[in-house]
């Protein structure tokens, strides 16, 4: 009898504490399940995919306009199945004229003239974290974002100097042009079909013509580029033959049409593309073309 009672006690208490540890976890799933539904409710969970920056949670307020209006191409790039974009910088602008990324010193050096080395961050004053960006496509279509850090490395020798954005490019274009400045870059816009577009290049009235075009030519066997602009009434060309054989070139053509200086007149960016990339910012006058800025890597 006596043991009976002992085993019937024991079994009280273990279904006493079942019920106790029963409730507690309810409460604990109850409370969690709670927490995870206001979390999505307020938008804190974020699913599996890729990550992102959306415009709203950029402090835009806190960016600046960098005074050396840094000019950048954006070009996106695909190796098999990775897919990426490169921001480089090709120069800037500074009181109306335009300066090369030579002109300013990296990491306390007085020029990019020291020895190709590993990816590190860069102290310029050509561009710096923080600075405002734009980047714009032919329509006139533009895409803010803000400059994270900067990089510098070497390719083919050649010094790139790239920039880390808080933000996705959302424009569709492959290639792209940015700067940061307080200007309109379109103060009249372009308007591109194929090979040509028509603009008013400095703003009196009377549209000009921009032409280009590349080819094959057998006789050297290599490839030739042409850029014709019809100003004020004026034709002006502007041709390149390559002064020796196996030259060739994939594409040449404007890349855009925008006021990259700030002085309200259009410049002309050519873009020539082989294995590699030549961007000139290109001023036209009633003296023909003017390179006002060239930057290059690669064989183009």
């Amino acid at each position: 009898m006596r043991n009976a009672i002992i085993v019937l006690t024991v079994l009280l208490i273990f279904v006493a504490g079942c019920d106790m540890t029963d409730e507690s976890n309810s409460d604990e799933i109850s409370s969690s399940s709670s927490i995870i539904s206001n979390s999505v409710e307020a938008g804190a969970v974020e699913s599996s995919g890729e990550s992102f920056i959306s415009e709203s949670e950029i402090n835009f307020d806190d960016a600046v306009i960098n005074e050396n209006h840094p000019i950048m191409v954006y070009s996106k790039w695909e190796n098999g199945e990775e897919k990426g974009f490169d921001i480089d910088l090709i120069g800037g602008s500074e009181n109306g004229s335009f300066t090369t990324i030579y002109d300013y010193t990296y990491n306390n050096k007085e020029a990019l003239d020291y020895e190709p080395c590993e990816i590190s961050d860069v102290k310029t004053e050509l561009i710096k974290s923080n600075d405002l960006l734009t980047f714009h496509n032919r329509n006139a279509d533009e895409c803010k974002t803000v400059c994270e850090s900067v990089e510098l490395f070497f390719q083919h020798t050649t010094p790139k100097i790239s920039a880390e954005i808080s933000k996705e490019i959302t424009l569709s274009d492959e290639i792209l042009i940015g700067i940061s400045c307080d200007w309109n870059v379109f103060p009249r816009k372009p308007v591109f079909d194929e090979n040509k577009a028509i603009v008013d290049i400095d703003g009196n009235g009377v549209p000009d013509e921009i032409h280009w075009e590349h080819w094959l030519n057998d006789d050297i066997d290599s490839s030739e580029t042409k850029m014709t602009v019809i100003y004020n009434g004026s034709e002006f060309v502007r041709q390149y033959t390559p002064p020796a054989a196996g030259i060739y070139v994939r594409d040449y053509y404007a890349l855009n049409i925008m006021d990259l200086n700030g002085d309200g007149k259009l410049e002309i960016v050519e873009c020539t593309h082989d294995y590699g990339f030549k961007y000139v910012i290109l001023d036209i006058s009633k003296n023909g073309f003017s390179e006002m800025l060239s930057y290059s890597y690669g064989d183009y």
